[in-house]
């Protein structure tokens, strides 16, 4: 089942945070380098930045759970009487791209 829930409480900042550091260092690690994937977390994903954002910038987070297990995340930020969708991160599916690059099924 999958299930989208909006994230109220510091606590479910700090599983964004989290899934944050696991799926952007995924994403990005081989294309630029670290420092520059913890400067972007430190600054636009940590639990303080997303409380901040959520206070003061109209942003909306939401915790994505797949099979009772968070998957991932995504930010919404109204501006201007529209919905913009900022952020939409999914763990692992780099690391499946990858698995099918390297085989022989046609996808």
């Amino acid at each position: 089942m999958i299930e989208i829930n909006k994230v109220y409480h510091a606590s479910e900042f700090k599983i964004i945070e989290k899934l944050a550091q696991e799926i952007l260092h995924e994403v990005y690690n081989p294309i630029i380098p670290t420092e520059h994937t913890d400067y972007f977390l430190t600054e636009f994903q940590s639990k303080n930045a997303i409380g901040k954002q959520i206070k003061n910038e109209n942003f909306s987070y939401f915790l994505l759970n797949f099979d009772n297990k968070n998957v991932g995340y995504l930010g919404i930020q109204k501006l201007n009487k529209i919905l913009n969708l900022i952020k939409l991160y999914i763990f692992g599916i780099v690391s499946r791209i990858k698995n099918r690059k390297n085989s022989n099924r046609i996808c």
